[in-house]
């Protein structure tokens, strides 16, 4: 039989060293972050103010009043020319039509919507407090 001179079956064998502390943390934060939820990009949103949000909604008005007025000299246009000479204004309303759809997707973003009702419950309480003083 081999024998090993470091072994011996008659003593306990040698005690570890303790981990050391920054080994600890690290296992430890790791545990805590694999365990949190991971958050997702679509929360980090460009926190607008409600004046730009104002001005926004203005021009989209603007442009939405735009579009009818086009939509209706381009339909009396078709009655009084029948022939192909609108084609143009229609891929023009369509390109409009499709960048006041972009912008109403924008503004109707749920993180957005929320972060604006804090904004104008706080503006709120504050005006309330003002008004008791």
């Amino acid at each position: 039989m081999f024998s090993f001179p470091y072994f011996d079956p008659s003593r306990p064998p040698p005690v570890a060293p303790p981990p050391s502390q920054s080994s600890l943390d690290q296992n430890f934060v790791q545990h805590f972050l694999s365990t949190r939820p991971k958050r997702s990009q679509a929360s980090k949103t460009a926190r607008a103010s409600i004046s730009d949000l104002g001005h926004k909604i203005t021009d989209l008005i603007g442009e939405i009043k735009l579009l009818k007025t086009k939509k209706a000299t381009l339909e009396k246009e078709m009655h009084l020319q029948p022939d192909s000479s609108w084609q143009s204004n229609i891929k023009q309303l369509g390109q409009l039509q499709q960048s006041i759809s972009e912008k109403l997707t924008q503004l109707s973003d749920p993180t957005l919507i929320d972060h604006l009702q804090r904004k104008l419950r706080a503006r709120q309480k504050k005006r309330s407090w003002q008004k008791r003083r």
